[in-house]
């Protein structure tokens, strides 16, 4: 038997094509040469690629605005010469002068997404005036308004700042020493605290130490300066950041720091602005760091983090978002112009998905898919999973390939399952395996004879179509894939028939195949632009990352179908524990041994996409598989997503609503009330 996902030399790989190979079209989504696309794909592109220079010419003359958070920080430097005296006392007098009549400090008319953003920002200002003993009143005012909003703080529904958990908490420890009346119950403060400093204390990789470098304000005295030192840049900064320059002075009096504040007060006048961040987005072409906790990736410069529902991360969709999280870095950002460019391009996204979709369901039809009234027919949410996953109009490809293998799986698990007898699943596999056969003799049932029909078509599609990208016949490693999954569903079928109760190694080392995530990711890889090398095929990086995110899509199945797939007899890691825990072991307690290794396995998948070292697969690829365990925990975010139907409203939404028409004049309400249209459902 070869071994998992290996695939075979192809030597015999141009012998196992006699089936007749189907043309796609230029849309470039493997459609029925009889189907007519209104979008062609030189349009989409040149729509795109105009939509996104006209956005970044909006940047061309940024009109900045304060910080009320940087400029707290560059307040809190005192003189290097008299340290009772403030460094930069107009600082002062701005935060004096430009507190809001809520209290708080920021931007006036607080999006209600952004309630810890402006927590931040008045808690610094506090600290700020504090630690000068000027401003009482304002003083009040702000520990009035966070006493208000106090809860927002541990609200996991509100948006967070990229390190908000560590930054709060240590500002919160600051006022503390400064003697501050703080609105938090003692043990609720002390909870925050602690879990900041786990979590400065835990493993540093490459990425980790940057990200807690960044946070410096937040981590203070557990701070290792040293480490963060290493990322001050030639203009004295800590990556351009007034706030983490700021407090690197505070800890190690550095002159280089100090140079760049007072450079920037002389560029800037009596307030910090958010200078350099926005425009290193743009210089990253409006990148959207859609990893939700990496430490690595692009940042606002309150450090907000786009932790969008994964099915929005259309590049308009987070342009619109960003300008909710970054209106606070400029006065002209949210103008009119923008607002609209923001929502035409989501729907041009869109308007590609919705004929993607219709491409697909039509490919059901043609395959006779939709006769197997065994199957669950899923072609939506395949879909929305690709498109989740792969939205860029130039990703078509791919998106198709992920989509059309999902419903195939979708199909092929529930004929394993409840549709075919041990005698058509086995018959199956040997046409797979034969693959150069007469359906019409070979195949021993309709339904086998379907099956193999859509599996063969298809993979000499995707497999014709990814020459073209990579140069050389990837098809014989597509079987193998396939038949892979094939059988390790038979192992499973024979465990259930034969009443077997496997051990959880056994079971694990079968179902992470069984799961039917091959098919999907695998040769997807080949569509999203690189080589990717026989060797690194092969290579034991791949077969890990498949591996990784595969246990994690397992695993999160069978804590939310643990239920469901006892009463139908499956097998499924939670019961498997309990049962060799021989009683010992709750429902409760198996179900949280299987979370931690889940939160295992992701760490240790995530921390393979950012190795660079010795690396074989391209960044691109491994991205697609940190998405894919994306995408997996959207699906079982509180139940099983794929098997109930409470999410297919957002389905429909995402693909077939656009985006109404904005009343950009509203300002903030417009984008509050796009957002609530965006993620209703």
């Amino acid at each position: 038997m070869m071994s998992l996902l290996l695939p075979s030399d192809g030597n015999s790989s141009s012998s196992r094509h006699r089936l007749p190979i189907p043309c796609y079209s230029s849309l470039s989504g493997f459609c029925d040469p009889g189907i007519k696309v209104t979008t062609g794909a030189n349009t989409v592109s040149l729509c795109y690629e105009e939509t996104k220079e006209r956005i970044r010419k909006l940047f061309d003359k940024v009109q900045l605005s304060v910080s009320s958070y940087d400029t707290a920080w560059v307040a809190l430097v005192p003189s290097p010469n008299f340290s009772d005296t403030p460094c930069f006392p107009e600082c002062i007098d701005w935060l004096l002068n430009n507190q809001l009549s809520d209290g708080s400090w920021g931007l006036p008319n607080h999006n209600p997404l952004l309630i810890k953003d402006a927590l931040s920002s008045t808690l610094a200002s506090v600290l700020a005036l504090k630690r000068w003993c000027v401003g009482e009143e304002q003083i009040n005012k702000g520990l009035h308004f966070i006493e208000l909003n106090a809860t927002s703080a541990a609200d996991e529904n509100q948006h967070s700042p990229t390190g908000f958990d560590i930054i709060f908490p240590g500002m919160l420890e600051y006022a503390k020493d400064l003697g501050l009346n703080l609105p938090f119950e003692s043990k609720d403060l002390n909870l925050m605290l602690e879990r900041r400093e786990l979590d400065v204390k835990r493993s540093r990789s490459e990425g980790r130490t940057a990200y807690l470098a960044y946070m410096s304000e937040g981590i203070g005295k557990l701070q290792d300066w040293d480490m963060a030192m290493k990322y001050q840049r030639k203009n004295g900064s800590l990556f351009n950041s007034p706030s983490t320059t700021a407090a690197a002075f505070l800890h190690l009096h550095n002159a280089d720091c100090l140079n760049y504040l007072h450079m920037l007060l002389e560029k800037f006048g009596n307030a910090a602005l958010r200078d350099w961040e926005l425009t290193g987005i743009l210089g990253r072409k409006l990148e959207v760091c859609w990893m939700k906790h990496t430490e690595v990736g692009c940042r606002g410069r309150n450090r907000y983090s786009w932790t969008l529902p994964l099915v929005l991360w259309h590049f308009g969709y987070s342009v619109l978002m960003g300008i909710m999280s970054l209106q606070c870095s400029s006065t002209n950002i949210r103008n009119e112009d923008f607002l609209k460019l923001a929502v035409e391009d989501f729907n041009i996204c869109q308007s590609i998905h919705r004929e993607e979709l219709e491409v697909l369901e039509r490919w059901v039809v043609d395959n006779r898919l939709d006769k197997l009234k065994f199957a669950r027919q899923k072609s939506a949410y395949c879909y929305f999973s690709a498109a989740a996953a792969l939205f860029s109009p130039e990703l078509s490809d791919s998106r198709m390939s992920w989509a059309k293998n999902g419903v195939l799986t979708t199909v092929v698990d529930d004929f394993f399952d409840i549709g075919g007898s041990i005698e058509e699943l086995e018959n199956l596999i040997q046409l797979v395996e034969k693959w150069d056969v007469d359906m019409a003799v070979d195949c021993c049932s309709e339904h086998v004879q379907i099956i193999f029909s859509a599996l063969h078509i298809t993979i000499c599609e995707i497999g014709a179509k990814a020459f073209q990208f990579q140069g050389r016949s990837v098809t014989s490693h597509m079987i193998d894939i396939w038949l892979n999954l094939l059988r390790s569903m038979l192992k499973e079928a024979i465990w259930i028939r034969d009443k077997t109760v496997p051990t959880m190694y056994e079971y694990m080392t079968n179902s992470f195949v069984s799961f039917a995530l091959g098919p999907i990711v695998l040769p997807a890889l080949y569509f999203v632009g690189p080589i990717l090398s026989m060797e690194a095929v092969s290579s034991h990086e791949y077969q890990n990352l498949f591996k990784l995110v595969s246990t994690c899509g397992r695993l999160l199945n069978d804590i939310h179908g643990f239920e469901r797939e006892s009463r139908q007899g499956k097998l499924n890691a939670v019961s498997l524990h309990m049962a060799h825990g021989c009683g010992a072991i709750t429902t409760e307690e198996s179900i949280g041994e299987v979370k931690t290794s889940i939160i295992y396995q992701r760490k240790q998948l995530l921390r393979l996409v950012l190795q660079e070292k010795g690396s074989l697969i391209p960044r691109a690829c491994k991205d697609l598989f940190w998405k894919m365990s994306q995408v997996l925990h959207l699906f079982y975010m509180k139940d099983d997503g794929f098997t109930s139907h409470e999410m297919i409203n957002s389905v429909k939404a995402i693909i077939h609503e656009p985006i109404p028409s904005l009343n950009c004049r509203a300002g903030g309400k417009a984008a509050v009330e796009t957002s609530s249209f965006l993620t209703a459902g």
